[in-house]
């Protein structure tokens, strides 16, 4: 639910009300992707434990899986499980045919956008100088593409959806917040009643008044 990924959100910011930025960041951008909230979010979070900027790779990994045709939850934690290794120091791996070369992306493209390889193949350059070349490759290269992609019918549905749920969200919060109070209160009173044998008391003159 949204509530519990505002508290894994926070669990993994330090605090709720961090959670509670993240997931209001996430539902923003959602209404404008072509993805739904819930794929949105199961990829920010994987993002968000590994490390990695919200901000900054959600956009990325949107883009390169609208570009590939990998519309879907699965496509986006597959692009996302490829920056993932690139965090983790997996570079030839992540840079190579098993990582964005599954997404159609060579060592040729690769080194258009600035990236260099000794004659072994191994990339020359730090964790962070691979992300930003991705990150110019997807924006330069790819973006014009995911744009069209993200903008076709089925962006435009998940925009509704999204739009529609949030505002049931608002609603919620709004019936939660007049009704919990007394609803905490009328379960704390049942409990005690059951807690000291009372609600049995009661029970059990009401069965014996109606012969029961």
């Amino acid at each position: 639910s949204f509530d519990s990924m505002e508290r894994a959100f926070g669990g993994s910011l330090g605090s709720l009300d961090r959670g509670k930025q993240m997931m209001a960041f996430i539902e923003d951008y959602a209404l404008r992707s072509a993805f739904g909230l819930d794929e949105m979010t199961r990829a920010a979070l994987s993002l968000q434990l590994a490390g990695l900027s919200v901000g900054r790779f959600l956009p990325i990994v949107e883009a390169l899986a609208l570009a590939t045709g990998n519309v879907s939850a699965e496509g986006l934690l597959d692009v996302a499980s490829v920056l993932r290794r690139l965090q983790g120091g997996q570079i030839a791996e992540a840079l190579g045919p098993e990582g964005l070369g599954r997404f159609g992306i060579n060592r040729s493209q690769l080194m258009q956008a600035g990236a260099t390889f000794n004659k072994g193949g191994q990339f020359q350059g730090s964790t962070e100088q691979a992300f930003a070349i991705v990150e110019k490759l997807v924006k330069e290269r790819l973006g014009p593409i995911a744009g069209a992609v993200g903008s076709g019918d089925q962006a435009k549905l998940s925009n509704a959806s999204d739009a529609m749920a949030k505002a049931f969200r608002e609603v919620g919060k709004v019936l939660n917040e007049a009704f919990l109070p007394g609803v905490v209160q009328a379960s704390e009173a049942i409990g005690f009643l059951v807690k000291e044998g009372i609600l049995k008391d009661l029970t059990d003159s009401f069965l014996g008044l109606i012969g029961v």
